[in-house]
């Protein structure tokens, strides 16, 4: 027994050694945990937030957004998403827009943190081990290809971000075509009308005429020259009052073009919020942030880098990660669905006639259901679900007069039905009058 003891107390002794180091980084855990400990909404929050990244939520948004317009009551509401709520609408009375359909709108701005959203994907592509050197590629063609420009964002961004395989790139133009020849392109064959210079420096685009009209050609589209008719043609024969003004994009695109669009503008809005909640603590949060994507830290470690320096509206930040996810998944879907680049070109005709739009844009894909549109000076981005069988509204339905009373007065006598001496009658009586 006494030897026992004596061990019990050297055994005691080494503990208590132990121990003091032990409680120093026991009290800096907790410590740090001890906040989060008390936010007990902040995982019910990011959950909710969540949600709204889903594909179901996101096309149900644009799905039932007649519904939704109509009885604002049917809205789903909770605190945690209120900043991330859409307007819907039955019809927008901008002319310029030509939307007449019930569409959801949210805001969009170029000076929203497009390059921060383009570093976290750049970063997540780059890093992650579940995604292939392929999928780099898809995501630096997408963003190349369609998000810079529809956003109107510099080219040089994606820049840093070079493409990792062998393969032509599809925006590159070698040849540069001249005024009067036809060629062909991915909406049709055509002639030249006219070359146009853009605003940055060795860029261009055709003004070219087809069979259904004229329109804006980027030399991508141009797949080769086709013999020459000898036909000579006048720039001044265009009519390019057929054409919308550069300030204004409209596409008809598929699903996964539509949740690929909405996520991206989510991810933008959602670090848009943080800045401004963080203020100048956001540097150091989207810091922490890239340090999660490529693997530095854990999620639980960004949480509480986040809360030491905003210490509210924690689910917030910590639900980033989640849509800078969900995000690069739905880049990689529309690069694998190939129609975009097509889609786009159809876009970049800038037709008016939207009837016309839509149907070149049918003819590459029939999934082209979404109606989306961009109006650069309006700070806003609108999506409407036109589905194969619903005809596109061309006019506002609001300025159709309502049939004129005293017709209708008129057709109900017509029809045999005495309305005089009804005023005051009880409603069953009424009733009983007419069965008779």
């Amino acid at each position: 027994v006494p030897i026992v003891f004596e061990r019990l107390k050297e055994k005691d002794a080494e503990w208590r050694k132990v121990k003091v180091d032990l409680d120093k980084e026991w009290k800096a855990m907790l410590s740090d945990n001890v906040e989060g400990s008390l936010d007990v909404q902040c995982h019910f929050y990011k959950r909710e937030l969540e949600k709204c990244f889903t594909a179901d939520w996101l096309l149900g948004e644009c799905q039932r957004a007649k519904s939704f317009g109509k009885h604002p009551s049917k809205i789903p509401k909770h605190p945690a998403i209120d900043r991330l709520q859409p307007e819907f609408a039955l019809v927008n009375e901008d002319v310029e827009l030509s939307l007449y359909q019930p569409h959801v709108s949210v805001p969009i701005s170029q000076n929203m943190p497009h390059k921060d959203a383009l570093d976290c994907l750049g970063a997540l592509f780059s890093t992650d081990s579940s995604k292939s050197e392929s999928n780099n590629e898809k995501f630096v063609v997408v963003w190349k290809d369609f998000i810079s420009p529809w956003f109107g964002l510099p080219s040089e961004w994606i820049a840093r971000y070079p493409r990792t395989s062998n393969s032509p790139d599809r925006s590159a133009s070698t040849v540069k075509f001249v005024v009067g020849q036809r060629v062909r392109t991915v909406v049709g064959d055509g002639q030249i009308i006219s070359v146009i210079d853009g605003a940055i420096p060795n860029t261009f685009q055709y003004l070219i005429k087809f069979s259904f009209g004229v329109g804006y050609v980027r030399p991508s589209a141009v797949a080769h020259l086709l013999p020459s008719n000898n036909t000579q043609i006048d720039e001044s024969s265009a009519n390019k009052a057929q054409l919308m003004t550069d300030n204004l994009q409209i596409i008809f695109g598929t699903e996964k073009i539509y949740l690929m669009v909405r996520l991206y503008v989510l991810l933008v809005t959602m670090l848009l919020h943080a800045k401004d909640m963080a203020g100048v603590g956001y540097s150091r949060i989207l810091s922490s942030l890239k340090d999660l994507i490529v693997g530095k830290i854990d999620a639980k470690d960004f949480e509480t880098d986040c809360r030491k320096l905003a210490k509210t509206n924690v689910f917030h930040y910590a639900s980033i990660p989640h849509l800078v996810e969900a995000c690069a998944d739905a880049i990689v879907k529309v690069a694998d669905e190939d129609a975009v680049d097509t889609l786009y070109h159809c876009s970049r005709l800038k037709l008016k006639d939207l009837s016309l739009l839509r149907s070149l844009s049918l003819e590459v894909t029939e999934g082209a259901v979404y109606h989306i549109q961009i109006l650069h000076s309006g700070g806003r981005i609108l999506f409407s679900y036109l589905p194969n069988g619903v005809n596109l509204q061309l006019s506002n339905p609001r300025e159709t007069k309502p049939p004129d009373s005293d017709r209708a007065f008129s057709s109900s006598k017509s029809e045999g039905r005495t309305l005089e001496g009804r005023e005051g009658q009880p409603e069953a009586k009424r009733i009983k009058v007419e069965s008779k």
